[in-house]
């Protein structure tokens, strides 16, 4: 993960309890990187941090939806007061296992037993 802007901070006050509330974060460049890799990061009420969902971004623009005390609001309260600091991370993309293909099983035996027998033989020491 690579963070993509400087950590943004704020607070909003007076917002209704139970109703959502939108808000648009411009910053000056824009986000570079695929859409899918680009996520915005925020601390809950416990300080760990996590993916936020109910996001959007557009170019350099990030749109947030929160609600008071609920999972965007890091104090977890509801106190007509949204805390939120967060930030805009490149998460690497994933890596697809492939498998090994392997004729037979006295093939894949043999491989084993072949990679045990290195694994012994390479860590033997000589003592004087």
């Amino acid at each position: 993960m690579q963070a993509m802007s400087p950590q943004f901070e704020f607070t909003l006050k007076g917002c209704n309890v139970r109703s959502a509330v939108q808000l648009q974060i411009d910053y000056s460049a824009g986000l570079t990187g695929p859409a899918a890799a680009l996520q915005y990061w925020k601390r809950d009420s416990a300080g760990h941090w996590f993916a936020y969902q109910n996001m959007q971004i557009s170019g350099n623009r990030v749109t947030l939806t929160l609600t008071d005390g609920g999972p965007g609001d890091a104090d977890g309260v509801e106190n007509g007061e949204i805390v939120d600091p967060g930030v805009v991370v490149q998460v690497a993309a994933a890596v697809t296992p492939v498998p090994v293909p392997v004729s037979s099983l006295w093939s894949l035996g043999l491989l084993g037993a072949l990679i045990a027998g290195l694994s012994v033989f390479g860590t033997r020491r000589r003592l004087t």
